[in-house]
């Protein structure tokens, strides 16, 4: 992120970007790929599985920085960075610097959960959270008034009649999956380790008939973890065939907003 006097952010370095709408591949299966300190745990298990709320929890540990001046997880080197990420736990942020508004900190919780379910689910829905603190300013504390004024994206900003953001439409929810209770399903990647992952019935179900899922997967209810075949379950034995038998499924995370 490169600040400019203004009070203008600008990003740069777009190497690990994807498109969303695409089966694109930032690299191998089953390998992390970013920066440690900001990148969420499921983009260090494997970068196929980021999605716009992987940015959010990158975001909120950049903002973590700046409110503490240390990053949320740390550790000596990337392996224990990581270890800190999957139990989930850091200093809030209130502790390190009490000047940090309870409002704020709320928001960072969410911004930083380790589940991508408990973050907010959209850009749009952050910024609103965000306004609702009332904490930010026309011009950042780094930015000059006068130079804001002759940067035209600057100027447009502050010369513009307040609106508040408006929520993003909500995806629709494929008709006829019921939510369900949730499922674990692994498989074994082509170094011979076991991956796994965890879903909702009807997200199983949209994964089979986009054709990204292996019927015969090993499943489990979370309610006993009792891994079987996804074809012997009631549930999915009449849902699409699948992807062939052996393929290394990393998983999707486009089926459903």
């Amino acid at each position: 992120m490169l600040l400019a006097p203004s009070g203008s952010a600008v990003l740069a370095d777009f190497g690990l970007a994807k498109p969303i709408d695409t089966d694109g591949e930032l690299t191998v299966f089953n390998q992390g790929f970013g920066t440690s300190h900001y990148m969420p745990y499921e983009q260090a298990l494997n970068a196929r599985l980021v999605d716009g709320r992987s940015d959010i929890f990158a975001l909120g540990a950049t903002l973590y920085h700046l409110l503490t001046g240390d990053v949320p997880f740390t550790g000596a080197n990337h392996l224990e960075v990581v270890a800190q990420k999957e139990r989930g736990v850091y200093r809030p942020a209130r502790s390190v610097n009490t000047l940090v508004p309870a409002a704020l900190e709320a928001v960072l919780t969410r911004m930083l959960a380790r589940d991508p379910r408990k973050r907010f689910q959209t850009a749009s829905e952050l910024i609103i959270a965000l306004e609702k603190t009332r904490l930010a300013a026309g011009v950042p504390t780094w930015g000059e008034l006068d130079l804001a004024l002759q940067d035209p994206f600057q100027r447009a900003r502050l010369t513009a009649t307040a609106a508040p953001t408006r929520p993003d439409l909500p995806q629709p929810t494929p008709v006829g999956l019921p939510e369900g209770e949730s499922w674990s399903l692994r498989w074994l990647n082509r170094a011979g380790e076991w991956q796994e992952r965890e879903a909702p019935a009807s997200q199983v179900l949209c994964w089979l008939g986009e054709g990204r899922l292996p019927i015969d997967i090993q499943a489990a209810r979370q309610s006993n973890r009792q891994f079987r075949p996804l074809r012997d379950y009631p549930e999915f034995r009449d849902a699409p065939a699948g992807l062939p038998r052996g393929s290394d499924w990393p998983g999707s995370l486009l089926c459903k907003g």
